[in-house]
């Protein structure tokens, strides 16, 4: 069986009509530049700290966001917050133990 051409012009048509599939697009970050924010309550007040990003993979789907992923590498010994006790406390063995 043969196609003629008027239906192999419609399957083209109809083809580039539906929409592409694309791929989770990658964006890249500097780890120079980029930093994980928190924030926590100590004594009752609301602080903030930030952990610099050492690597990142992150890939948007703008069609499908949820098949979008995000793998981020902080560097939690250089974590800081404003205030240097609260930032030895953060780092001491009994939260989030950075020396091991």
């Amino acid at each position: 069986m043969t196609l003629s051409r008027r239906m192999l012009i419609a399957g083209g048509l109809i083809a580039c009509a539906m929409p592409a599939q694309a791929a989770p697009r990658r964006y890249d970050l500097w780890s120079q530049t980029s930093s994980v924010s928190f924030i926590f309550s100590a004594n009752g007040t609301t602080q903030t700290g930030t952990v610099p990003v050492t690597s990142a993979d992150i890939r948007v789907d703008t069609g499908n966001l949820a098949n979008s992923t995000a793998d981020v590498s902080a560097d939690i010994r250089a974590a800081k917050t404003g205030l240097l006790f609260v930032t030895q406390a953060l780092l001491g063995p009994s939260v989030l133990d950075a020396k091991n």
